[in-house]
C-alpha cells in the first residue's frame, strides 16, 4: 500500500490553505495519509479553491464556459472543457483537473472530461455537477437547489 505524509495546514491569505503532501516524511509533525485520504483531502482542497476562484459578485453569478472536444462515433459520450475568466486578469482558466479531482471524472489525455450519455444538454450536466459539489450545503433551509450557482455557456 501507498502512504502520503501530510504536512499540518497552515491558514494564509484568508480563505486558503496552503499544505503540502509528500511521498516521504519531512519532518516530525507529519501525519500518514493512506491513498483514500489523500484524495479526500486533495478533493477538499480543491473545493475550497474553487470556492474562492468562482466567488460571485453580489447579484451575478459566475459563468462556466464548455467547449465540445469531441463526441464519439455512438454518441453515447463526449470530451468536454470547462473554463471561467479570471475578473482580474481577463485570462481564460482551464478547470479540467479541478473537475476530475472533485467530480471523480475521468480526464481525457487528448484534453477534456469524459462525460457519458446522451439525450441532454451533457455541458449543462456538467457544470450542474460541479456547482452542487462545490456548494453543496446540507443545512440549506430556503429550498434552493446548489446546482444552479454557477451559469453555463457554451463556446
Amino acid at each position: 500500500m501507498q502512504w502520503f505524509y501530510f504536512k499540518k495546514a497552515e491558514q494564509k491569505n484568508g480563505n486558503r490553505v496552503y499544505c503540502s503532501v509528500t511521498e516521504q516524511p519531512q519532518c516530525e509533525g507529519d501525519e500518514k495519509l493512506s491513498k483514500k485520504e489523500y484524495e479526500r483531502l486533495l478533493r477538499q482542497g480543491c473545493i475550497e479553491n474553487l470556492r474562492v476562484y468562482l466567488k460571485p459578485k453580489r447579484g451575478e453569478s459566475t459563468t462556466i464556459y464548455t467547449m465540445l472536444r469531441h463526441v464519439s462515433a455512438s454518441g453515447m459520450s463526449r470530451r468536454i472543457s470547462a473554463f471561467y475568466v479570471n475578473r482580474k486578469t481577463g485570462e481564460l482558466i482551464s478547470l479540467d483537473w479541478y473537475i476530475e479531482r472533485i467530480l471523480g471524472w475521468k480526464r481525457s489525455d487528448k484534453g477534456g472530461i469524459i462525460v457519458g450519455g446522451c439525450g441532454m444538454d451533457m455541458g449543462f450536466h456538467l457544470i450542474y455537477s460541479l456547482s452542487s459539489a462545490i456548494y453543496h450545503d446540507p443545512k440549506n433551509k430556503k429550498g434552493r437547489d446548489s446546482g444552479y450557482t454557477l451559469k453555463h455557456k457554451w463556446i
